[in-house]
């Protein structure tokens, strides 16, 4: 507003990111394990967090087929998901929900298995997301399925929410 014109603004100063135990400035204590088990703690909160909000749409997006409409693309995803969950057969969206959280949950063990106490895996037949575009993508299809066939649009928030917060995530 104070300087019109001259491109101030248009790329953030600052990002939020994660120091989380990078205090390596001469602190003796903050070894490169310390590094890794922090980030190591904080990526897995991360995952697990997703895995809990994942939970939750998979509980609120209970639509059936003969109710409301889906698109291609989640009728496919969620056809992947018909065994990994407890979803009727005409519940496409917890179908799909199912799916990723069962791909997510594979994911989780692979990379925490040695660290996290309990076995979160839901599907061990779901191949685990080998990069975040990938659960991107499974998630960008329930959103865009919400979304265009005038879905639960406060569910859709809850998935572009859970979408962000993973694109943050990397």
């Amino acid at each position: 507003e104070l300087y019109p014109g001259k491109g101030i603004g248009e790329e953030p100063l600052l990002r939020a990111g994660s120091w989380i135990g990078g205090d390596r400035d001469g602190n003796p204590n903050v070894t490169g394990e310390v590094v890794d088990y922090a980030t190591r703690r904080a990526s897995e909160t991360a995952v697990g967090h997703y895995l809990d909000e994942l939970a939750q749409l998979e509980k609120s997006l209970s639509m059936s087929v003969r109710m409301s409409p889906t698109s291609d693309d989640l009728l496919a995803l969620a056809k992947r998901g018909a065994d990994a969950g407890d979803a009727r057969d005409d519940e496409p969206y917890r179908q799909a929900l199912a799916w990723v959280r069962a791909r997510l949950s594979v994911t989780f063990e692979a990379f925490f298995s040695e660290t996290h106490a309990k076995t979160m895996t839901l599907d061990a037949a779901a191949p685990a997301y080998e990069t975040p575009e990938e659960l991107l993508a499974d998630l960008d299809i329930v959103d865009v399925s919400l979304r265009s066939t005038g879905g639960a649009v406060p569910a859709a928030e809850g998935t572009a929410s859970t979408a962000t917060e993973e694109s943050h995530w990397r």
